[in-house]
């Protein structure tokens, strides 16, 4: 169950490393409207799970988490960008790079 935590986790990371480059080149007015847009439908999904049998709340959480996780990092891009936090951001990348390779 551990190593599948830790897969898990290693690719959420070069999935947010990924997003995030992707992103990166995207203008600020954009980011912001991504980030509300993604975090309205959130809220709109996470609602959505009250109803219906346990296939579809399954269905529904799982489509609030991707949403969610992408706000995260559309927020993060923005932090990123007027915040000096690239430490943070080169930590994430080596921690993406060491982990792919095998290396602890």
């Amino acid at each position: 169950m551990e190593h599948a935590a830790r897969t898990l986790a290693e690719q959420l990371v070069r999935w947010a490393v990924g997003l995030t480059d992707m992103l990166a080149s995207w203008d600020t007015s954009l980011l912001i409207a991504l980030a509300i847009t993604l975090t309205v439908l959130a809220g709109v999904t996470g609602r959505a799970v009250t109803g219906g049998g346990i296939l579809r709340q399954t269905l529904w959480v799982m489509t609030t988490t991707i949403l969610t996780l992408c706000s995260i990092v559309v927020v993060w891009v923005l932090a990123a960008r007027y915040l000096p936090i690239p430490e943070l951001t080169g930590m994430l990348q080596r921690f993406a790079a060491i982990q792919s390779t095998g290396m602890d």
